[in-house]
């Protein structure tokens, strides 16, 4: 399905919310703002708190840096981590993929924990294709409807036009099973993106 197949009365029938957790984590996956104010806080370390903050900081980055397998990853974002080392933790997982993602992806089918969810999409939005197929495979699997949302936002950052029917199809069932939840926004962001209309 060409993205032109979309009517264009789809986008004005169908606006994005404001603010929404999907629009959140595709900004964060794809602007490196986080980085922007890592380097504003380092540039100003006159203040104490800011100094303690930034101790905390590294310390987490080295705890990232001896991460060696999934279960350890998973465990280390389960116990919760500064927002501004989630770069890293990228970088050090996609760096060790094929011992690190298999797992996460099979935690992910059962996770309800928000910052686990929100980071696996944020990892495997860059990691190789054939992780992207793995999470849709397991997709019909997963059991918390805010993971399947989000998983939507994968399939976009990873520009993968074919799945723009089954997003359309997850946006409309996510609108009738969960009226009163923002869990359509996932895939409704994804079309978004692969449609270059945000």
């Amino acid at each position: 399905m060409s993205k032109k197949l979309i009517p264009n009365k789809f986008f004005k029938e169908n606006p994005l919310e404001d603010i929404s957790s999907a629009r959140a984590t595709l900004f964060m996956i794809t602007d490196e703002l986080n980085e922007i104010i890592n380097k504003m806080i380092c540039e100003d370390t006159e203040d104490e708190l800011i100094k303690q903050d930034l101790e905390k900081l590294e310390e987490e980055k080295v705890k990232i840096s001896n991460l060696k397998n999934g279960e350890e990853v998973f465990n280390f974002i389960r116990k919760g981590f500064s927002n501004f080392n989630m770069s890293i933790l990228r970088e050090k997982v996609l760096s060790i993929q094929e011992e690190t993602i298999p797992y996460l992806l099979r935690r992910y089918r059962t996770s309800q924990l928000d910052k686990f969810i929100e980071a696996v999409v944020e990892i495997i939005s860059f990691a190789d294709m054939k992780y992207t197929d793995e999470l849709y495979n397991i997709y019909k699997n997963i059991a918390n409807p805010y993971a399947q949302s989000m998983a939507c936002l994968v399939f976009a950052v990873q520009k993968r036009i074919d799945m723009l029917p089954f997003l359309m199809s997850e946006y409309y069932r996510f609108l009738e099973l969960y009226p009163d939840d923002e869990f359509c926004e996932g895939p409704l962001v994804a079309i978004y993106h692969l449609c270059g209309k945000e």
